[in-house]
């Protein structure tokens, strides 16, 4: 073999010296090694030479580098070069014998297998737990993840740490310095510890006093309860808790949570029973230890990962069915709606029935609170149209019943805003008529009375009762003279009515006048030659 081909011990790379070592502390007979390690050229040499091999490990104890084996008289570069390239996992078997090549790939992955656990060993680990078990929706979540050190398990300081969530915000303080996102990078302190926050994703950020007393009230539920029925009482505590004038700031963040989380249960078409079990929603936090690589090129290397699987309770089901029940039992709408069919007049009933439904719908507070005003709201309306009005007149059903029932449906898809638009445009009207009543001069309805009274003077000068009936008999029929008295008579009725309601005079001198033409057609028709 040339020269410049030998192997030197500090040629030889850790792991491919340890497989020599290994294989020679533990060979137990001078044919091992022969059969391990075959010199060309020198079949006699390999016993003799294996022989000095266990010698000088027995002066030794043990062989602690590749120099000492190289040091071992007789072995030369040569020999020292064969011995490593046949006992190392590059070299091919030795001819001739299957044997020891069998038990050299065995001993090459023990090896590998020990390269591997050293490799595992020589790894950090990291270790990620949550403070609060089974948490409600709307709960904060403390998470502590703890970095050892390889093998020792003591812990690792100033580490890089990286989490990162499938669901939620996570929130990292390092002193002043505060992170936020669906991914954080954080530093273990002293005791290898670092410290996060996982929030649900809420669309805007509760304040501080906010998330406190929504907390507050969340620790009434019981973690552990096996479904919404075991806290009944408890979520009834809460709807209190939401109804309260005083409590702002709990209503407002249960707002939040309905707004971004509960769209579904304000919408819902088909009625479910939420009180029959939890639904969840669900988050996987992940914890990746990385360290630089050093070679100036910004690149990574992830030392160790944990994972982390949270279920959050989603109440806001059950605890809405609770606020249906509480809002309905101390409701008193329908009473109300009741009382309304007292009224007599069909216009002043419809108002104080819109008036009643406004108030109602106006007085409940919150975006919850006004869905579920809205829905009693609906609901009363409709059995007021079923029930309420059955005792009225056909002609005051037929007034109050459309309108009443387009309420129902505005009520159901608005606010009360459209109930007070309604009722104010219906106030208007009515003030502004009489207003303008009110400006009808009193001389007005003066002369239409003088005009009337003239009109029958008139009637009762051309018409005498014989004359009439020759009239009757001679240039009418029946059919005809009952028109004229049918249009009479309406016309009569009309008079009446713009009387009473004060019409303004140009619309009913009009209106005269066309009668006067009528009946002076009528006098010409009954006397012909004057």
């Amino acid at each position: 073999m040339p020269e410049e081909e030998y192997l030197r011990p500090e040629d030889i790379r850790p792991a491919r010296a340890r497989q020599v070592l290994n294989f020679l502390n533990a060979a137990q007979t001078a044919e091992e090694i022969a059969t391990a390690v075959e010199i060309p050229h020198e079949l006699d040499v390999g016993v003799r030479l294996g022989q000095r091999i266990l010698d000088r490990r027995e002066q030794l104890g043990r062989f602690a580098n590749l120099q000492q084996v190289a040091d071992i008289p007789l072995i030369g570069p040569e020999r020292f070069t064969e011995i490593v390239t046949t006992l190392s996992s590059d070299a091919p078997p030795a001819p001739g014998a299957s044997s020891g090549g069998l038990l050299h790939e065995i001993r090459t992955l023990r090896e590998q297998v020990e390269d591997l656990r050293a490799a595992i060993g020589a790894r950090s680990r990291v270790v990620v737990h949550a403070l609060q078990e089974r948490p409600f929706l709307g709960q904060a979540v403390n998470l502590v993840a703890t970095v050892t050190e390889a093998g020792g398990g003591q812990p690792l300081v100033d580490a890089p740490l990286t989490l990162t969530t499938t669901w939620g915000r996570l929130r990292a303080a390092d002193g002043l310095d505060l992170r936020e996102g669906n991914s954080v990078t954080t530093r273990t302190d002293g005791n290898g510890m670092a410290r996060v926050l996982l929030l649900p994703p809420t669309a805007e950020d509760l304040h501080p006093v906010q998330q406190a007393t929504l907390e507050v009230a969340l620790r009434l539920l019981d973690p552990g309860a096996a479904g919404p029925r075991a806290v009944e009482d408890e979520l009834q505590e809460i709807v209190r808790q939401y109804r309260w004038d005083g409590n702002p700031q709990l209503r407002r963040a249960i707002d939040i949570y309905f707004r971004d989380f509960g769209g579904g249960l304000l919408e819902t078409l088909n009625d479910r029973d939420h009180m029959l079990a939890w639904s969840y929603l669900d988050s996987t936090v992940l914890a990746h230890v990385q360290d630089g690589a050093g070679d100036g090129s910004g690149a990574t290397m992830v030392h160790a990962t944990a994972a982390l699987s949270i279920r959050f309770k989603n109440w806001l089901g059950p605890w809405l069915e609770k606020m249906q029940d509480v809002a309905r039992s101390e409701s008193r709408l329908k009473e109300d709606l009741a009382g309304a069919r007292e009224t007599e007049e069909t216009g002043a009933q419809l108002g104080e029935v819109y008036g009643r439904v406004r108030d109602f719908v106006s007085e409940q507070r919150g975006v919850v609170g006004d869905y579920v005003g809205r829905r009693i709201a609906e609901d009363s309306l409709r059995e007021f149209l079923q029930t309420g009005i059955a005792g009225l007149t056909l002609s005051r059903q037929i007034a109050l019943f459309p309108a009443v029932d387009v309420a129902s449906h505005a009520v159901a898809s608005s606010d009360a805003g459209v109930l007070d638009a309604v009722g104010q445009t219906h106030s208007d009207l009515r003030q502004e008529l009489n207003q303008k009543i009110d400006a009808v001069e009193t001389e007005g309805i003066a002369v239409l009375s003088t005009q009337v009274e003239d009109l029958q003077s008139q009637l009762d000068a051309k018409v005498d009762a014989t004359t009439f009936n020759t009239a009757l008999s001679s240039k009418l029929d029946a059919s005809e003279f009952n028109n004229f008295v049918l249009e009479y008579n309406s016309f009569e009725t009309e008079v009446g009515t713009q009387l009473a309601a004060k019409v303004d005079r140009t619309t009913f001198n009009t209106q005269i006048g066309s009668l006067q033409t009528k009946v002076d057609s009528f006098d010409t028709l009954l006397r012909p030659d004057q």
